[in-house]
């Protein structure tokens, strides 16, 4: 009695835990990028894609504006976006990315490979 309870328990729990963690991971990748909070986060990105355009001639880009380590600053992280058809973060590749760095006023100071 004891054994076919146990594969009971263990059948219920496969049920409903397998869809949640399903849910769990599709939900994450089509939130991303996030969007942009504010008109100011707005103006970073406008920044970054012209600096990223300009600099490797990427026009396909995903973006994710973070604070950056300094005061008054913030990074904004350009990914190539090399596969359109694809959700999430599985458009792009990690080689890919760069770090765009700007100051309170949308200007670009800084910028590098992201990894």
């Amino acid at each position: 009695m004891g054994g076919s309870y146990n594969r009971r328990r263990w059948l219920v729990s496969a049920w409903v835990v397998i869809p949640l963690l399903m849910t769990g991971c599709e939900r994450r990748s089509a939130s991303w990028p996030p969007p942009p909070k504010s008109d100011f986060e707005k103006s970073l990105i406008a920044a970054a894609k012209v600096a990223v355009k300009r600099y490797d001639g990427w026009t396909d880009i995903a973006c994710v504006v973070e604070r950056g380590r300094g005061r008054g600053e913030w990074q904004v992280q350009a990914w190539k976006i090399v596969n359109p058809g694809a959700t999430g973060r599985n458009q792009c590749v990690p080689w890919a990315v760069r770090a765009v760095v700007l100051d309170d006023k949308a200007e670009v100071t800084g910028y590098r490979n992201h990894l």
